[in-house]
């Protein structure tokens, strides 16, 4: 399994990569040979973030909050959906296209009918992440139930092990690890998927800071903001990828 292990050495050589990009940018629009309505210089958008921090910072918690709400709801919702398509055949024939066809509507199309549905609240925000989210956990636990080694299952029926015992010690063990894929695919989905609800109504967020300061003409300020919603898909990614590091020990010896 160490396959799954986020490589020290991949990861320095990333951002090194990173930084190289950035400096030949900088160095082009130090040159006039990228426009700063194009693409501002780096220095440019740290300084923005450094100097503007505090008006960002209300957004930035709002925006946290809404992935980190909106998460949490897609964990509970893709288990219990996921549980109930293993356990009742007919539910999973019923529910299993309908969850397909639910990811085949554009987030951009579904998102101001759920604001108009629901209002400028936080629920509508909160259902739009969950509508992204939920579909990878429900489709890599259901498939980590399926998956369950058949022999291991035969040996605890023939020791007369009940429905709830085999799903207990053999197919709920086996599929954790498809679990946490999931939420680690919906981890990075999640502040997409919030920033997106905010740009269609809210009054504070990452995705509202974004748009004010893009019909401002501050590029710098806008850019900073995509800064930070990259940071915060890395963030929440990394606490998904750590939580199933500490869970599964093991697996990652």
């Amino acid at each position: 399994m160490s396959g799954k292990k986020i490589s020290m050495r991949g990861a320095i050589a990333s951002a090194f990569l990173l930084v190289m990009i950035a400096v030949v940018i900088e160095i082009l629009s130090s040159a006039g040979r990228i426009q700063n309505f194009i693409i501002p210089a780096p220095s440019a958008v740290f300084i923005a973030l450094h100097t503007n921090f505090s008006n960002i910072l209300p957004h930035l918690a709002a925006t946290t909050w809404i992935c980190a709400a909106g998460l949490a709801l897609s964990i509970a919702a893709g288990f219990l959906i996921a549980l109930v398509m293993d356990r009742v055949r007919v539910i999973k024939e019923v529910l299993y296209p309908l969850i397909i066809a639910s990811q085949t509507i554009p987030i951009m199309v579904i998102t101001p009918v759920i604001i108009l549905l629901m209002g400028f609240g936080l629920a509508p925000r909160l259902v739009v992440v969950v509508l992204v989210c939920f579909f990878p956990i429900t489709m890599n636990l259901y498939d980590g139930f399926q998956s369950a080694d058949p022999d291991m299952i035969l040996l605890m029926k023939s020791l007369k092990a009940s429905n709830t015992q085999v799903f207990r010690h053999v197919r709920f063990p086996s599929a954790i690890p498809s679990f946490f894929s999931g939420i680690r695919i919906s981890a990075t989905y999640c502040v997409m998927a919030a920033v997106i609800a905010e740009w269609q109504g809210a009054d504070k967020g990452l995705g509202v800071y974004l748009m004010r300061v893009r019909r401002s003409y501050y590029y710098d300020r806008m850019f900073a903001a995509i800064l930070l919603i990259v940071l915060l898909s890395i963030l929440f990614f990394l606490v998904a990828y750590l939580t199933e590091r500490k869970i599964l020990r093991g697996r990652y010896k």
